[in-house]
């Protein structure tokens, strides 16, 4: 084999190594990114009397809460 040969394949080496390289870089940052999406979570205030906060729960898919008069 001559030098040229040589080269030659050193370079296709070289290449082939640096995409693998990249191909693993880019699978890396896509996993991190699809790791940290974080869900949207809205909340409403459905008491404005702070003492029903004690007596409220979830049933199902349903907020319960028991009512209360001071007389």
């Amino acid at each position: 084999m001559n030098i040229v040969n040589k080269l030659k394949t050193l370079c296709k080496i070289s290449l082939v190594s640096i995409a693998l390289i990249l191909l693993l870089v880019s699978f890396t940052a896509l996993a991190g990114t699809a790791e940290s999406v974080s869900p949207t979570i809205t909340e409403t205030r459905i008491a404005t009397n702070e003492s029903w906060q004690e007596f409220l729960a979830i049933c199902g898919d349903r907020i319960i809460w028991q009512d209360y008069c001071n007389q």
